[in-house]
């Protein structure tokens, strides 16, 4: 038997009529239906529950409902499995999302039939003083802590210096981060199946510092060189760690891939263009 894994966060009154939903025509079609348990408990469907390590692992392809942020844990936790990830956009911006709740039959009768394709996306993984601290799908972001000082960011790539940078703050960016913080910084939009790396300061004290990118076999070190701040490294937005000037950042291309769900051919530029352009 056929078996899906159904992911949402947040829960509230219209996510858990989507999730109804979803539950119905699945098993309507003969198709399996996991759920973690703990949200299978919030919305009393105990019977399709399962544990994180079932979850996570098993399902054929896992049904993501929330925001970019939710694919973004989902991308993590799967990176061992490679499971495909379909996500219904309920968040402000969806550029990972697939479709948007009013579209969810269409989405489900695509995978109910197999009728879709997996990209692949490149993720990179992250090392202090070469201890691996995780694998990310978007960026990760060298700064300041909170006080308005800036720091200095000695950068090399492949042992090569590209610069010493005056900023708040240095992003290295995947193509598929290119249209987060890296973008709010003033970087490039870059299309999301590229295999590269964009680095990206964070308000530089110049006039003439832009964003680099090179191509994805390079290894990019950084280190704080002088600061009168605490300094975090922050992962896809949702883990930090504490960093010193005498730590060494280093970031590489993953083995892994975070693999998505897509059916339509139109969705990337399109969601650029409402979202960014239009408003």
């Amino acid at each position: 038997m056929r078996r899906f894994g159904l992911y949402v966060y947040n829960l509230n009154d219209e996510r858990k009529k989507i999730v109804d939903a979803i539950i119905h025509m699945l098993t309507a079609s003969g198709i399996e239906v996991v759920i973690p348990e703990s949200i299978a408990h919030l919305i009393g469907r105990d019977d399709f529950a399962v544990q994180n390590d079932v979850f996570w692992n098993e399902p054929e392809v896992i049904i993501v409902i929330g925001g970019d942020g939710s694919l973004l844990g989902a991308a993590r936790h799967t990176i061992n499995s490679q499971i495909p990830l379909l996500g219904i956009n309920m968040g402000k911006l969806g550029f990972l999302a697939e479709t948007e709740p009013s579209m969810v039959d269409e989405a489900v009768n695509h995978l109910i039939r197999r009728d879709y394709q997996v990209q692949k996306r490149m993720m990179i993984d992250c090392f202090i003083n070469q201890n691996k601290v995780g694998t990310v799908l978007n960026d990760v972001v060298l700064s300041r802590h909170s006080i308005a000082r800036m720091i200095s960011i000695d950068v090399d790539v492949n042992q090569e210096s590209i610069d010493t940078y005056r900023a708040d703050g240095i992003i290295v960016a995947t193509p598929t981060g290119s249209t987060a913080y890296s973008l709010s910084a003033g970087g490039p939009v870059l299309g999301p199946e590229m295999q590269c790396l964009l680095i990206t300061p964070i308000c530089p004290h110049s006039l003439t510092t832009r964003s680099i990118v090179v191509n994805s076999y390079n290894t990019i070190n950084m280190r704080v060189v002088a600061a009168d701040s605490d300094i975090v490294l922050t992962m896809d937005g949702q883990k930090t760690f504490q960093v010193t000037t005498s730590d060494l950042i280093t970031i590489k291309q993953s083995e892994s891939y975070a693999n998505f769900v897509k059916y339509r051919s139109d969705h990337f530029f399109s969601t650029l263009k409402q979202t960014l352009i239009n408003n």
